[in-house]
């Protein structure tokens, strides 16, 4: 996956609109992010998710 960096406005705008649009349809396509070219990105939110949780557990 691509490093990820902080975007922004209005710079941003219509990069954020194509991403937000592309993420609805692989959730249309595939909910549950089964399908093999999903998976490293269920895996990825999965980690984020998880170190959310501990950043919350340990406030």
């Amino acid at each position: 996956m691509a490093a990820f960096r902080f975007a922004t406005m209005p710079e941003d705008g219509e990069l954020l609109e194509r991403a937000r649009l592309s993420a609805r349809e692989i959730l249309e396509l595939d909910p549950e992010l089964q399908m093999a070219e999903h998976v490293p990105l269920r895996e990825a939110l999965e980690r984020v998710r998880g170190s959310l949780l501990a950043i919350a557990i340990a406030a």
